[in-house]
């Protein structure tokens, strides 16, 4: 239910909110298993990730802009992969 729920939002919401799937997994990784550095790391790691992929949209191509998706997605699907593969590989 709630991979059907989240493929909804992500849906809805666009490859943008792809990162909101990702980062909380990284911050979890980075700052361990206590919610409250979660949520700290969360928010750091998310708004780090999504300035600079504003400006790595707005630089590349100058005077042109890549919509930032695109980038997100290109960052978001490889790193899915990988924390589903080291997930699966250590309880495996």
């Amino acid at each position: 239910i709630s991979s059907i729920v989240i493929a909804t939002l992500v849906s809805k919401v666009g490859v943008v909110g792809f990162i909101g799937l990702i980062i909380p997994h990284l911050a979890r990784i980075v700052g361990g298993p206590k919610h409250k550095n979660t949520l700290l790391f969360s928010a750091l790691i998310g708004s780090i990730v999504m300035i600079w992929s504003d400006v790595l949209s707005r630089a590349l191509y100058s005077p042109e802009e890549i919509p930032i998706g695109v980038l997100t997605s290109l960052l978001g699907a490889p790193l899915f992969i990988w924390i589903i593969m080291n997930r699966y590989k250590h309880n495996g």
